[in-house]
């Protein structure tokens, strides 16, 4: 199995310091399953030898801050395919990173698939999982993973 723990918050801060961003981790957790409740939610599939998901589960102030960094003058809209867009892209970004810090063989990701709405309780995996939590542009940042 990947030790995916260790690589989590060096990715994340890696990719965020490109942008002038600090990034503080606040808590790690177990959970029976793998869930996500915030408004927007970003799935990245880990495949091959050790096949699972990565999510992202970010606060709205936290797109709509990181949105204006990576599109300087436009206003961040969650019905905006563009708004959606970037903050895959930031998924993508942390996720590539942190692969190629795993650095094994026969595992890849997938593009990001994103989930958004109000009131969300979905389960995406009914394996364990374990979610770090981050203090990131002054919002929440949730990072979670579990495996097939």
């Amino acid at each position: 199995m990947i030790n995916i723990s260790k690589f989590v918050a060096p990715a994340l801060t890696s990719t965020f310091s490109a942008f002038g961003i600090e990034v503080e981790e606040k808590e790690r957790k177990k959970e029976e399953f793998h869930s996500l409740t915030k408004e927007i939610n970003v799935i990245v599939g880990i495949v091959g030898k050790y096949p699972g998901m990565l999510t992202y589960e970010v606060d709205y102030v936290i797109a709509s801050t990181f949105f204006s960094m990576m599109v300087p003058g436009m206003t961040f809209d969650i019905n905006d395919p563009m708004s959606i867009s970037a903050i895959s892209e930031m998924s993508n970004m942390v996720s590539g990173a942190m692969f190629t810090m795993i650095n094994e063989s026969d595992v890849d990701i997938t593009p990001p698939t994103s989930i958004l709405g109000k009131d969300i309780f979905a389960v995406v995996n009914t394996e364990g999982a374990e979610k770090i939590l981050f203090n990131v542009l002054g919002g929440e940042l949730i990072i979670g993973y579990s495996f097939s």
